[in-house]
């Protein structure tokens, strides 16, 4: 088989490889390319991340969506020609066996559909050249016991996935690409956690700050860093929970309507989101009632500390530390969320801990329930 099969039109958008379907095109976009950037992520990557066999560059464009440093290299004009104008400036001409990049210059690869069209007689060096540029990966291919395997005529090493295992490192996870369950298994649906701080989530969360806290994260835990300001780097009617506590506070009115635009785009229909909040009426009832002493236990030294009610509420509401930038109660919350485009009778006050969906009780818990509300909407 000619090598030059993958500078053909008719690999990447007909008979011969990716055949056209009903809207007419071949390769494309694939909505597990989301998942599979969305699980390099997750792995919090401590550096450079190269995706070797990149096609068009999707899953590249989609992690620097994600501010991280990703990189793509692909042995194909053709498909290097097509990718996204936004991406082309990180994307390289080059073959697995001759990867043009420095000893341990990337914390991951990753590389999906590529290492089983490579011939056993270049493998070798290609697997050495991966290991080289890269301290650990994420290997993803379609092993020969896969009942389809033969009908890819560009496949040509045909070997058990235990035996591509024994090629690889420890450091690298080898994956069975046609086996798309490992993504789905390994998410259990999207579900996100907004301006996590250092509280971040286990249970196959996704933890976002807009702070470098990754230092902080838990073992296990995901965590990417991203200013929700720009949007939430998810596509739309892909997440089915998403928690916000103590979030929307920090953002200008404008940036809070924003946020709660996103979450509407990115929810599933039936999705959930979660958003936990200072009580803007609470706080000013107890300021009237000279009750302000109740949260001592819950603020810093400087609130105890202040010797007049009014100092008090500046400093629970306005603090610097804090950088709040808005008071919220639920009635103007579920204002902003019906704006947003959630439906009145689907916008809840919750009680603290208590839940509409059974997973966001078992899994996640409420801070600063004293001198807070909690409200749930259903999209």
């Amino acid at each position: 088989m000619p090598q030059d099969i993958f500078e053909s039109k008719d690999y990447w958008c007909g008979p011969l490889g990716y055949r056209p379907g009903k809207d007419g095109q071949g390769y494309k976009d694939f909505g597990v390319n989301e998942i599979k950037a969305g699980y390099i992520s997750a792995h919090n990557p401590q550096g450079k991340i190269i995706d070797i066999g990149c096609a068009f560059g999707y899953i590249v464009m989609k992690l620097r969506a994600m501010d991280f440093d990703a990189w793509g290299v692909d042995i194909s004009k053709y498909a290097l020609s097509q990718a996204p104008p936004e991406v082309k400036p990180y994307l390289k001409l080059a073959s697995a066996e001759n990867l043009p990049f420095a000893d341990n210059e990337f914390d991951i690869a990753f590389s999906s559909s590529t290492f089983e069209h490579l011939d056993e007689a270049i493998l070798g060096r290609a697997i050495k050249e991966t290991t080289r540029v890269a301290r650990r990966g994420i290997i993803s291919l379609t092993p020969g016991e896969d009942p389809n395997f033969d009908q890819d005529i560009t496949h040509k090493t045909k070997r058990p996935l235990s035996w591509w295992k024994q090629q690889f490192p420890p450091e690298f996870e080898v994956r069975d690409d046609a086996n798309k369950n490992w993504v789905r298994d390994f998410f259990e649906g999207i579900k996100l956690n907004l301006g996590s701080f250092v509280d971040t989530i286990g249970h196959n969360w996704v933890n976002i700050d807009i702070l470098p806290v990754q230092k902080y994260v838990k073992p296990g835990h995901r965590f990417l860093r991203r200013d929700l300001r720009y949007g939430i780097p998810y596509s739309d009617n892909a997440v089915d929970l998403i928690r916000a506590s103590h979030l929307v506070e920090h953002l200008e009115l404008a940036d809070g309507h924003s946020l709660l635009a996103e979450i509407h785009r990115v929810l599933k229909p039936g999705g959930l989101v979660r958003i936990m909040a200072p009580d803007g009426q609470m706080i000013c009832r107890r300021y009237l009632d000279n009750e302000l002493g109740v949260f001592d236990k819950i603020q810093p030294e400087e609130y105890v500390n202040a010797k007049t009610a009014c100092e008090k509420l500046s400093l629970i509401i306005f603090s610097e530390d804090y950088q709040h930038r808005a008071l919220y109660d639920f009635e103007m919350l579920r204002d902003f969320l019906e704006q947003a485009g959630f439906s009145r009778e689907k916008i809840y006050l919750v009680k603290p801990s208590l839940s509409k969906s059974d997973e966001m009780k078992k899994e996640t818990a409420d801070q600063h329930v004293e001198c807070s509300f909690v409200a749930e909407a259903i999209k």
